[in-house]
């Protein structure tokens, strides 16, 4: 599990302790002169514990990361220590509302679907989907040994919409806005 210096070990945060334990590392095992690249880094930034981890590992060495919030976590934060810190450190405001706005924001869009505007063809087309992928489920849960041959997986159908708590919003298109697509919120009922 402990990479030697030539190595690259993968680990998650929430992993690191100040002993080891069952489900736990000691941060003081991987030493203080590491690269450390850290994804959705704003919600470490108002967490001690991490905030500490994070310093021990990176005390010699070097940190990255990435977030589309620090402004907004940095200032729920009230941490006028934390704010100066991040503000000396930021190499490329790539804020929200710009990461929303050049199109990688939480509304979603069918690609394949030449015009995903109209409500009944939205919904036509993600029936059709969900039908397609309980099809495809069906084949492979009673052909599984058969499907084995041609390294074939069981079927998976994501969705990548707008939020994942209970809260719906409008969305642009005059519809709901949360955990899932107006579309499949009709299905659904």
């Amino acid at each position: 599990m402990f990479a030697p210096a030539d190595e690259i070990a993968i680990l998650e945060n929430t992993k690191l302790g100040d002993k080891d334990g069952d489900k736990t590392v000691a941060a003081a095992r991987f030493g203080n002169k590491n690269v450390v690249f850290v994804d959705e880094g704003h919600r470490g930034a108002s967490g001690d514990t991490w905030y500490k981890y994070h310093n021990m590992l990176c005390e010699n060495g070097f940190s990255f990361e990435y977030s589309a919030t620090f402004g907004q976590a940095v200032k729920a934060a009230n941490n006028k220590e934390l704010t100066q810190e991040y503000a000396k450190c930021i190499v490329f405001d790539y804020s929200y509302k710009y990461f929303y706005s050049d199109g990688y924001g939480k509304d979603y869009n069918i690609l394949n679907l030449a015009d995903d505007s109209n409500e009944y063809k939205r919904q036509l087309y993600l029936t059709a989907c969900l039908l397609t992928c309980y099809q495809q489920k069906k084949l492979y849960l009673t052909g599984q040994k058969q499907f084995e041959l041609f390294n074939v997986e069981n079927p998976l159908l994501v969705f990548v919409g707008g939020s994942v708590n209970a809260v719906r919003k409008e969305n642009k298109r005059g519809g709901q806005k949360g955990p899932l697509p107006g579309g499949l919120c009709k299905i659904k009922r």
